[in-house]
């Protein structure tokens, strides 16, 4: 990928929803070039965008990391509460499941739905956050 590519998609991923003419600014490219990289990057790089909601203002208290033996039913995977679900290995553990829970009682209800051994790492919302972003990834890409 040309240095000009990875600019754009550096300024992309620190905050896809600024325009062309503030990357060209930033950048010191013209804004047709910015638009005519952003467009390829959109076919070929990124997969997509996304919005970061505040969790708490919809009024979700926990943040579970779920590690699991084995890959739960699709009726899980399909819940609207998992944010993330893929397989991978590490722990003990073949299958990873991030979601969100409005309570303690919610999130014991959804951990009985599994069905297979499981261990969970849960965040409170209402906790400081260290970070809350990939923006970061910027700095390594």
């Amino acid at each position: 990928m040309k240095e000009n590519d990875l600019g754009v998609l550096r300024e992309l991923i620190r905050n896809s929803k600024q325009s062309d003419r503030e990357i060209s600014r930033k950048m010191g490219l013209s804004q047709p070039t910015v638009t005519r990289i952003r467009s390829r990057l959109e076919k070929t790089e990124i997969r997509e965008y996304t919005t970061l909601p505040d969790l708490k203002s919809l009024g979700y208290q926990i943040v579970a990391v779920i590690f699991m033996t084995s890959k739960p039913s699709t009726q899980v995977t399909g819940d609207g509460r998992v944010l993330f679900a893929s397989h991978g290995m590490g722990m003990g553990s073949s299958f990873l499941v991030i979601s969100v829970h409005k309570n303690f009682s919610e999130y014991m209800a959804f951990v009985r739905s599994l069905e297979n051994r499981s261990n969970s790492f849960l965040i409170s919302v209402e906790d400081e956050v260290v970070k809350q972003s990939i923006s970061s990834l910027a700095s390594v890409i």
